[in-house]
């Protein structure tokens, strides 16, 4: 049960991190757009992208961080069931 549970939470990490990646990367490529002109300057733009990319850090860094304490766990089960079976 253990061993499901932290191989699902860090799926479900793996997902949010991706997801985080991405829109760091659009939210950069906004402000980007921004700065040279293509697209144009608004004050709503720039809000926008600039949550874009702190979003994405803060989802990146949160789920990261989840993903490695779910796998210490996941670790740590997988060790004490090939302890049990031996």
């Amino acid at each position: 049960m253990a061993i499901e549970a932290a191989a699902h939470t860090i799926e479900w990490c793996r997902k949010f991190i991706i997801i985080s990646k991405v829109t760091m990367t659009l939210g950069g490529l906004w402000l980007v757009a921004i700065a040279t002109g293509v697209e144009r300057f608004t004050p709503v733009a720039m809000i926008f992208a600039n949550t874009m990319v702190i979003a994405g850090i803060f989802g990146f860094a949160t789920n990261r961080s989840t993903a490695e304490k779910a796998g210490e766990r996941l670790d740590e089960a997988e060790r004490l069931r090939a302890q049990l079976i031996d």
